[in-house]
């Protein structure tokens, strides 16, 4: 399903779990958080894991709005696996995070 067609089916729901006045017309694919050298690793971490959070919490909104607008007999939508990628000054970590039970697994 394409953006527009996605936005379409949605209505009110918004396709992303923030706003900005440049925001792009297509759903986010991809987190990052950049911190300096200097920087505690775990003030990164620990806020690239609240905005997952959030971005699964919008993902479950989105999945539930479209499934009361479809017919009971399909499958439920299973929420994706999201890449991470969180940059401390010249290191890079990659990761992805999913949601199993109502739980964020990275």
């Amino acid at each position: 399903m394409d953006a527009d067609n996605l936005r379409s089916e949605l209505g009110a729901v918004p396709v992303t779990h923030f706003g900005l006045s440049d925001n792009a017309p297509t759903p986010l694919a991809i987190s990052i958080e950049t911190k300096s050298a200097a920087t505690d690793k775990l003030t990164g971490s620990t806020q690239l894991a609240t905005w997952v959070r959030a971005h699964f919490r919008h993902l479950e909104v989105v999945r539930d709005t479209l499934q009361v607008k479809r017919t009971a007999s399909r499958d439920p939508l299973d929420l994706p696996t999201l890449p991470l990628i969180f940059a401390l000054g010249s290191e890079w970590f990659v990761q992805v995070a999913c949601r199993r039970e109502g739980k964020t697994v990275r």
